[in-house]
Protein backbone atom coordinates (compact mmCIF):
# COMPACT_ATOMS: atom_id res chain seq x y z
CA UNK A 1 0.00 0.00 0.00
CA UNK A 2 1.59 2.91 -0.98
CA UNK A 3 2.14 5.91 1.71
CA UNK A 4 0.90 9.38 0.66
CA UNK A 5 2.30 12.78 2.04
CA UNK A 6 -0.60 14.92 3.74
CA UNK A 7 0.78 18.57 1.68
CA UNK A 8 -2.85 20.22 1.56
CA UNK A 9 -1.87 22.77 4.57
CA UNK A 10 1.56 23.78 2.00
CA UNK A 11 -0.59 24.55 -0.66
CA UNK A 12 -3.45 26.50 1.35
CA UNK A 13 -0.25 28.65 2.16
CA UNK A 14 0.12 29.20 -1.51
CA UNK A 15 4.15 29.97 -1.23
CA UNK A 16 6.99 27.91 -0.40
CA UNK A 17 7.44 26.89 2.82
CA UNK A 18 10.62 25.06 3.66
CA UNK A 19 9.41 22.09 6.33
CA UNK A 20 10.28 18.09 7.21
CA UNK A 21 7.80 16.20 5.79
CA UNK A 22 8.42 12.85 7.04
CA UNK A 23 6.74 9.66 5.55
CA UNK A 24 6.40 7.23 7.91
CA UNK A 25 6.38 3.53 6.98
CA UNK A 26 8.79 1.81 5.15
CA UNK A 27 7.31 1.00 1.07
CA UNK A 28 8.48 -0.11 -1.72
CA UNK A 29 6.30 2.21 -4.04
CA UNK A 30 5.47 5.83 -2.71
CA UNK A 31 4.89 9.49 -3.49
CA UNK A 32 5.89 12.35 -1.79
CA UNK A 33 2.59 14.56 -2.60
CA UNK A 34 -0.62 12.72 -2.58
CA UNK A 35 -1.32 14.67 -6.20
CA UNK A 36 0.16 16.76 -8.30
CA UNK A 37 1.19 20.18 -6.18
CA UNK A 38 2.90 23.32 -7.93
CA UNK A 39 6.50 23.56 -8.30
CA UNK A 40 7.07 26.28 -5.59
CA UNK A 41 5.37 23.95 -2.87
CA UNK A 42 8.31 21.33 -3.18
CA UNK A 43 11.03 23.24 -1.30
CA UNK A 44 10.99 20.93 1.78
CA UNK A 45 12.75 18.02 3.58
CA UNK A 46 11.39 14.81 2.44
CA UNK A 47 11.90 11.82 4.86
CA UNK A 48 10.90 8.02 4.04
CA UNK A 49 12.28 5.19 5.82
CA UNK A 50 14.40 2.46 4.40
CA UNK A 51 12.42 -1.14 3.65
CA UNK A 52 16.05 -2.57 4.36
CA UNK A 53 19.75 -1.55 5.03
CA UNK A 54 20.54 -2.55 1.87
CA UNK A 55 18.77 -0.74 -0.30
CA UNK A 56 19.00 2.72 -3.02
CA UNK A 57 15.93 5.07 -3.45
CA UNK A 58 14.89 5.77 -7.41
CA UNK A 59 13.02 9.24 -7.53
CA UNK A 60 10.58 9.95 -10.57
CA UNK A 61 10.52 13.82 -10.85
CA UNK A 62 7.40 14.29 -13.45
CA UNK A 63 7.44 18.11 -14.51
CA UNK A 64 3.43 18.63 -16.14
CA UNK A 65 4.38 21.77 -17.10
CA UNK A 66 5.14 23.28 -20.83
CA UNK A 67 7.69 24.69 -20.08
CA UNK A 68 11.28 23.62 -17.89
CA UNK A 69 11.73 23.75 -13.98
CA UNK A 70 15.29 24.23 -12.12
CA UNK A 71 15.60 23.16 -8.65
CA UNK A 72 18.66 22.17 -6.15
CA UNK A 73 18.26 18.11 -4.98
CA UNK A 74 20.41 17.11 -2.28
CA UNK A 75 20.11 13.84 -0.43
CA UNK A 76 21.05 12.96 3.42
CA UNK A 77 21.05 9.41 5.18
CA UNK A 78 21.33 8.70 8.52
CA UNK A 79 21.52 5.21 10.62
CA UNK A 80 19.71 6.19 13.73
CA UNK A 81 16.57 4.58 13.55
CA UNK A 82 14.79 7.41 15.94
CA UNK A 83 16.11 10.78 13.66
CA UNK A 84 12.75 11.44 11.73
CA UNK A 85 13.50 15.20 11.31
CA UNK A 86 16.05 17.01 9.53
CA UNK A 87 15.72 20.51 10.45
CA UNK A 88 18.10 21.18 13.34
CA UNK A 89 19.21 17.91 13.50
CA UNK A 90 22.09 18.00 10.70
CA UNK A 91 24.30 16.13 13.18
CA UNK A 92 22.80 12.96 12.33
CA UNK A 93 22.69 13.15 9.10
CA UNK A 94 25.12 12.27 6.50
CA UNK A 95 25.14 13.83 3.06
CA UNK A 96 25.18 11.55 -0.29
CA UNK A 97 25.50 11.45 -3.90
CA UNK A 98 22.55 12.17 -5.90
CA UNK A 99 22.65 10.34 -9.59
CA UNK A 100 23.11 11.65 -11.89
CA UNK A 101 24.93 14.29 -11.01
CA UNK A 102 23.95 17.77 -11.89
CA UNK A 103 23.96 19.60 -15.51
CA UNK A 104 27.62 21.47 -15.20
CA UNK A 105 27.40 24.83 -16.33
CA UNK A 106 29.58 27.62 -14.53
CA UNK A 107 29.92 25.41 -12.02
CA UNK A 108 25.91 25.28 -10.94
CA UNK A 109 24.37 22.42 -8.98
CA UNK A 110 20.82 22.79 -10.05
CA UNK A 111 19.33 20.18 -11.84
CA UNK A 112 17.14 20.98 -14.86
CA UNK A 113 13.59 19.08 -15.55
CA UNK A 114 12.41 19.36 -19.09
CA UNK A 115 8.93 20.45 -19.56
CA UNK A 116 6.25 17.64 -19.63
CA UNK A 117 8.85 14.61 -18.99
CA UNK A 118 10.20 12.51 -16.01
CA UNK A 119 13.66 12.44 -15.08
CA UNK A 120 15.21 9.98 -12.79
CA UNK A 121 17.02 10.22 -9.83
CA UNK A 122 19.15 7.73 -7.93
CA UNK A 123 19.93 7.96 -3.84
CA UNK A 124 22.12 5.22 -3.22
CA UNK A 125 21.17 4.54 0.94
CA UNK A 126 23.32 1.60 2.05
CA UNK A 127 23.08 1.21 5.58
CA UNK A 128 20.43 3.70 6.17
CA UNK A 129 17.05 3.77 8.20
CA UNK A 130 15.88 6.87 6.68
CA UNK A 131 16.16 9.02 3.43
CA UNK A 132 16.30 12.43 3.37
CA UNK A 133 15.75 14.35 -0.28
CA UNK A 134 16.25 18.10 0.41
CA UNK A 135 14.38 20.43 -2.54
CA UNK A 136 15.42 23.91 -2.49
CA UNK A 137 15.04 26.88 -4.85
CA UNK A 138 11.84 25.29 -6.64
CA UNK A 139 9.78 28.10 -8.17
CA UNK A 140 6.41 28.83 -9.90
CA UNK A 141 2.68 27.78 -10.61
CA UNK A 142 3.54 24.76 -12.78
CA UNK A 143 2.46 21.31 -11.52
CA UNK A 144 4.80 18.00 -10.89
CA UNK A 145 4.90 15.08 -8.98
CA UNK A 146 7.96 13.02 -7.43
CA UNK A 147 7.22 9.00 -6.83
CA UNK A 148 10.04 6.81 -5.89
CA UNK A 149 10.53 3.29 -5.60
CA UNK A 150 13.31 1.37 -3.07
CA UNK A 151 15.85 -0.71 -4.76
CA UNK A 152 19.19 -1.40 -4.49
CA UNK A 153 19.82 -0.98 -8.51
CA UNK A 154 20.61 2.54 -9.65
CA UNK A 155 17.74 4.32 -12.06
CA UNK A 156 18.01 6.90 -14.31
CA UNK A 157 19.08 7.02 -18.07
CA UNK A 158 21.72 9.79 -17.77
CA UNK A 159 24.84 8.92 -15.40
CA UNK A 160 27.35 11.07 -18.29
CA UNK A 161 28.58 14.60 -18.42
CA UNK A 162 31.03 16.42 -20.22
CA UNK A 163 32.47 19.98 -19.53
CA UNK A 164 34.20 22.29 -22.15
CA UNK A 165 36.44 25.21 -21.94
CA UNK A 166 36.48 27.97 -25.02
CA UNK A 167 40.00 29.26 -23.89
CA UNK A 168 40.73 32.27 -25.25
CA UNK A 169 44.07 34.51 -25.70
CA UNK A 170 46.80 33.69 -23.55
CA UNK A 171 44.99 30.26 -22.77
CA UNK A 172 45.05 31.24 -18.61
CA UNK A 173 45.66 27.26 -18.25
CA UNK A 174 42.38 26.58 -19.95
CA UNK A 175 40.23 24.81 -17.81
CA UNK A 176 37.14 22.58 -17.82
CA UNK A 177 35.97 20.86 -14.09
CA UNK A 178 33.00 17.95 -12.69
CA UNK A 179 32.84 19.67 -9.06
CA UNK A 180 33.13 17.42 -6.03
CA UNK A 181 29.81 15.20 -5.17
CA UNK A 182 30.11 13.74 -2.22
CA UNK A 183 30.59 9.71 -2.50
CA UNK A 184 30.68 9.94 -6.48
CA UNK A 185 33.74 9.20 -8.07
CA UNK A 186 34.23 10.80 -11.43
CA UNK A 187 35.72 8.56 -14.73
CA UNK A 188 36.97 10.70 -17.77
CA UNK A 189 36.41 8.68 -20.69
CA UNK A 190 37.52 10.83 -23.52
CA UNK A 191 39.65 14.25 -23.66
CA UNK A 192 40.24 16.66 -26.23
CA UNK A 193 43.59 19.22 -26.02
CA UNK A 194 44.01 22.10 -28.52
CA UNK A 195 46.65 25.06 -28.84
CA UNK A 196 46.74 27.01 -31.66
CA UNK A 197 49.34 30.48 -32.50
CA UNK A 198 47.42 33.23 -33.79
CA UNK A 199 50.06 36.03 -34.17
CA UNK A 200 53.62 34.63 -33.90
CA UNK A 201 54.80 36.52 -30.97
CA UNK A 202 55.31 34.40 -28.22
CA UNK A 203 57.77 32.05 -29.72
CA UNK A 204 57.79 27.91 -29.50
CA UNK A 205 56.02 26.69 -26.41
CA UNK A 206 56.04 23.31 -25.34
CA UNK A 207 53.24 22.34 -22.18
CA UNK A 208 51.80 19.41 -20.28
CA UNK A 209 48.02 18.62 -20.49
CA UNK A 210 46.68 17.12 -17.58
CA UNK A 211 43.68 15.24 -15.95
CA UNK A 212 44.03 15.83 -12.56
CA UNK A 213 41.59 14.29 -9.53
CA UNK A 214 40.56 17.07 -6.98
CA UNK A 215 41.99 20.91 -7.11
CA UNK A 216 40.01 23.62 -8.31
CA UNK A 217 39.11 25.30 -11.41
CA UNK A 218 41.68 27.35 -13.31
CA UNK A 219 44.34 26.21 -11.00
CA UNK A 220 45.87 23.07 -12.81
CA UNK A 221 48.54 23.03 -9.88
CA UNK A 222 46.57 21.06 -7.45
CA UNK A 223 45.30 17.64 -7.16
CA UNK A 224 46.89 14.39 -8.24
CA UNK A 225 47.76 13.81 -11.95
CA UNK A 226 46.01 10.80 -13.51
CA UNK A 227 46.71 11.39 -16.82
CA UNK A 228 48.90 13.39 -18.78
CA UNK A 229 50.65 14.37 -22.12
CA UNK A 230 52.41 17.01 -23.64
CA UNK A 231 51.61 19.76 -26.62
CA UNK A 232 53.74 22.05 -28.88
CA UNK A 233 53.23 24.90 -31.13
CA UNK A 234 56.10 27.36 -33.21
CA UNK A 235 56.64 30.25 -33.29
CA UNK A 236 54.76 30.62 -36.73
CA UNK A 237 50.97 32.28 -37.08
CA UNK A 238 48.71 29.47 -37.57
CA UNK A 239 50.90 26.95 -35.83
CA UNK A 240 48.77 24.23 -34.26
CA UNK A 241 48.86 21.19 -32.08
CA UNK A 242 46.00 18.76 -30.80
CA UNK A 243 45.16 15.49 -29.08
CA UNK A 244 41.73 13.80 -28.99
CA UNK A 245 41.42 10.35 -26.69
CA UNK A 246 38.88 8.27 -26.05
CA UNK A 247 38.61 5.07 -24.20
CA UNK A 248 40.79 6.73 -21.43
CA UNK A 249 39.30 5.37 -18.03
CA UNK A 250 40.60 7.84 -15.75
CA UNK A 251 39.34 7.52 -12.67
CA UNK A 252 39.28 9.97 -9.41
CA UNK A 253 38.86 9.53 -5.93
CA UNK A 254 35.08 9.17 -4.45
CA UNK A 255 33.94 12.74 -3.83
CA UNK A 256 36.46 14.42 -5.71
CA UNK A 257 36.33 16.77 -8.14
CA UNK A 258 37.60 16.17 -11.75
CA UNK A 259 39.60 18.85 -13.61
CA UNK A 260 41.28 19.40 -17.22
CA UNK A 261 43.43 21.85 -17.76
CA UNK A 262 46.76 23.43 -19.29
CA UNK A 263 50.11 23.19 -17.42
CA UNK A 264 51.52 26.26 -18.18
CA UNK A 265 50.09 30.04 -18.99
CA UNK A 266 50.25 30.49 -23.11
CA UNK A 267 51.71 33.82 -24.37
CA UNK A 268 49.63 36.13 -25.64
CA UNK A 269 47.92 35.24 -28.70
CA UNK A 270 47.84 31.50 -28.04
CA UNK A 271 44.32 29.80 -27.90
CA UNK A 272 43.64 26.76 -26.14
CA UNK A 273 40.78 24.57 -26.06
CA UNK A 274 39.53 21.52 -23.40
CA UNK A 275 36.87 19.23 -23.20
CA UNK A 276 36.40 16.04 -21.41
CA UNK A 277 33.49 13.92 -21.21
CA UNK A 278 33.01 11.02 -18.74
CA UNK A 279 30.77 9.37 -15.70
CA UNK A 280 29.66 8.87 -12.27
CA UNK A 281 29.92 5.69 -10.40
CA UNK A 282 29.41 5.10 -6.42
Amino acid sequence: MKKLLPILLLMLCGRAIAADVYLQGAVVYGLLSSSQIQWANTNNNYIIDTISPGTGVCFGVTNFDSGSHTATVTAFITQDQHSTTFTGNSQNWLQVAVTPTPTITGGTTSYTFPATATTQLYVRAAGASHVALVISGATGTGLMIVRYTQTGSPCGSVFSWTVTDAGGPSCNRSNGIVPAVPGVRHVASAVTFALTNTNATGGSIETGVDVRDGGAANGCATGSVIYSNILGIESVTGSTDHMQLSGLNAAGTPGNALQICFEQTMPTGDVCRTSMSGYDTQ
